[in-house]
C-alpha cells in the first residue's frame, strides 16, 4: 500500500512539474531547486527524485553530477535532430493516411480550432504553440503504429517546449495559416502536395532555429 501511495505522489509531482516546464514557468537552463519543490509539494526527496528522473527520460530535464537537474537548453543540432525525425514520421503518416470518417472528422475539428486561434485577438501565442504540437502529433498518429506513437509522444513534448523558445507573434500567425493550408490539402486527398507543405513548414522552423540560437558560445546539450 505504501508503495502505491508513493507512486501516486510521484505521479502527481511529475504531472505538475511537467506542466510548469511546458508552460515556461521554469525557463531553459534553469536549475530545479529540489528543496523548494519538496517544501511546495510537502513530500520527501525520494518521490521528487523519481519524478525528476522521469522528466530526464522525456528529454525535458538534464542531470549533471554534483550540480542537479536543469531544464533542457536546446542546441541547434538537437532541435534539428528532432525536426528531422518529425519530418520522417509525419511524411510516413501521410503515406498511410486512410481518409477514414474518423480521420476526416479529426482534421475538420483541428481546422476549426486553427481558425479560432487566428481569429482570436490578441493572438494567443501560447495556445498556438500547444496546438502546433498537437497538430503534428496528429499527423504522426496516422501511422497507426504503437512504437511510432511512443516516439511521437516524446517528439510532441519536445516540440511544445522548444516552440516556446522560438516562436514570435508574426511567426505564430504564419505557422497557423500553414496548418490550415496543410489540412485543406489533406482533405482534398492531395497527399504528395501535403508532403511538400510539411517539408516547407519544417524548413521554415529550422530557419527560426538558426535565427534564435546564440551566434557564439553554444551551450552543451
Amino acid at each position: 500500500m505504501e508503495g502505491q501511495i508513493s507512486r501516486t505522489v510521484q505521479g502527481g509531482i511529475y504531472a505538475a512539474l511537467r506542466d510548469d516546464i511546458l508552460r515556461g514557468v521554469h525557463p531553459p537552463g534553469a536549475l530545479i531547486n529540489e528543496a523548494e519543490l519538496a517544501r511546495r509539494y510537502g513530500v520527501s526527496r525520494s518521490p521528487l527524485r523519481e519524478a525528476l528522473s522521469r522528466l530526464v527520460g522525456e528529454g525535458l530535464l538534464t542531470s549533471e553530477p554534483n550540480r542537479g537537474f536543469f531544464v533542457r537548453r536546446f542546441t541547434e543540432k538537437y532541435i534539428n535532430d528532432v525536426l528531422n525525425m518529425r519530418d520522417i514520421l509525419e511524411r510516413r503518416g501521410l503515406r498511410t493516411y486512410a481518409d477514414s470518417p474518423e480521420q476526416r472528422a479529426q482534421l475538420i475539428a483541428m481546422r476549426a480550432e486553427a481558425e479560432a486561434i487566428l481569429d482570436e485577438r490578441p493572438f494567443d501565442l501560447e495556445r498556438h504553440n500547444e496546438f502546433d504540437a498537437r497538430m503534428h502529433y496528429m499527423v504522426m498518429g496516422f501511422n497507426d503504429n504503437e512504437y511510432i506513437d511512443q516516439l511521437a509522444r516524446q517528439i510532441y513534448t519536445l516540440s511544445t517546449l522548444f516552440s516556446i523558445q522560438l516562436k514570435t507573434l508574426e511567426g505564430g500567425i504564419e505557422s497557423e495559416m500553414q496548418h490550415i493550408e496543410l489540412i485543406d490539402t489533406i482533405l482534398r486527398g492531395e497527399l504528395t502536395a501535403a508532403e511538400k507543405l510539411l517539408q516547407r513548414h519544417i524548413r521554415r522552423t529550422k530557419k527560426l532555429v538558426r535565427a534564435a540560437m546564440p551566434k557564439s558560445g553554444e551551450e552543451n546539450d
